[in-house]
């Protein structure tokens, strides 16, 4: 998809297609860790009863320095 939009005689475009999806690619995987953090924290704080306490705990917290990172 990407080579059918750039254009290879002009090397300002080839790497405008460059930049492009790369940071295509990096926004895609930003989105999908915020969703995945989003789907932890919802699971953790739904709080199964197997789940034992500490270790509730311990994904908070992992959880709340990830979503601090991405903010």
């Amino acid at each position: 998809m990407t080579t059918a939009l750039c254009y290879p005689e002009a090397s300002h475009a080839r790497n405008f297609c460059r930049l492009r999806a790369t940071l295509l690619a990096m926004l895609t995987n930003q989105l999908q860790l915020q969703l995945w953090l989003l789907a932890l924290t919802y699971t953790i704080l739904a709080e199964p009863p197997e789940i034992p306490a500490f270790l509730l705990n311990e994904w908070r917290s992992q959880v709340l320095v990830g979503a601090s990172f991405l903010n």
